[in-house]
């Protein structure tokens, strides 16, 4: 499915406000609690790179904590983009924003992002499952990042519940734009343990997939990948993982 469809039609705007739906909310929790040990840890000031920003949501907190040379807003859908810099730029206007459209998942395209800032840079992937689903990403932003460079990533690790937040009626509603009628009871849900991943079907077809690791899993792929773990924080709680990672 196109992930541009995911702004389309105003579908996203029904799901974050959809009372089921829980994620979003554990997953900025999560990255609100975390932010302290990231301003404590990264040098100041610093550029922030933000992958698929989407509505930006998160950016107000990530400016409280961080003293922010340039902020680049990245995404995949130019008019979602573009609301998202103009909103921010009213709220923010000491803040020199950026923004440039690219899909992330293509090589070369971060790496490309990240050359346009100078100096120390944050680069943030959080609440987004589904493109780190992609093994890809790992080498596009460990080949983009500079040695001073520092990565912060949030992710939903695996618990009873997690299907929850994907089995509401907006979320089918989206799904359905693959051009197949999703409902309740046709779509499949199911978790490879093995590659950590959260799968949800029709029959034969994948219709969306999201990386939801153990505390373990994560480690030992990013390691694999080439990082280094700098901080690590787990909340049990809200069944979310937020951590700062260096090239070694």
């Amino acid at each position: 499915m196109n992930t541009k469809q995911f702004y389309f039609d105003g579908i996203w705007k029904k799901i974050e406000s959809h009372p089921k739906y829980n994620l979003g909310k554990r997953e900025l929790n999560a990255l609100i609690r975390f932010l302290p040990t990231v301003r404590r840890t990264i040098p100041q000031p610093v550029n922030i790179l933000h992958l698929g920003v989407a509505t930006g949501r998160e950016v107000p907190y990530l400016i409280r904590y961080c003293i922010v040379k340039n902020y680049l807003l990245n995404d995949i859908c130019k008019p979602v983009l573009q609301k998202t810099f103009s909103s921010l730029q009213s709220l923010f206007p000491s803040i020199q924003f950026q923004r440039k459209m690219g899909d992330v998942e293509v090589v070369g395209i971060i790496r490309t992002l990240r050359r346009s800032l100078y100096g120390p840079t944050l680069i943030v992937l959080v609440a987004n499952g589904v493109i780190f689903s992609k093994k890809v990403i790992d080498k596009n932003i460990h080949t983009a990042m500079d040695n001073e460079d520092y990565f912060l990533l949030t992710l939903e690790t695996p618990h009873a519940g997690m299907y929850n937040s994907y089995l509401i009626p907006p979320v089918l509603q989206l799904l359905s734009k693959s051009r197949m009628n999703i409902t309740q009871g046709n779509v499949q849900c199911n978790y490879d343990k093995e590659n950590a991943l959260m799968n949800m079907k029709r029959n034969e077809t994948t219709l969306l997939t999201s990386y939801k690791p153990t505390v373990k899993q994560l480690r030992a792929r990013m390691a694999l990948s080439g990082f280094h773990e700098i901080a690590l924080a787990r909340y049990s709680s809200l069944h979310i993982t937020a951590s700062l990672w260096k090239k070694k």
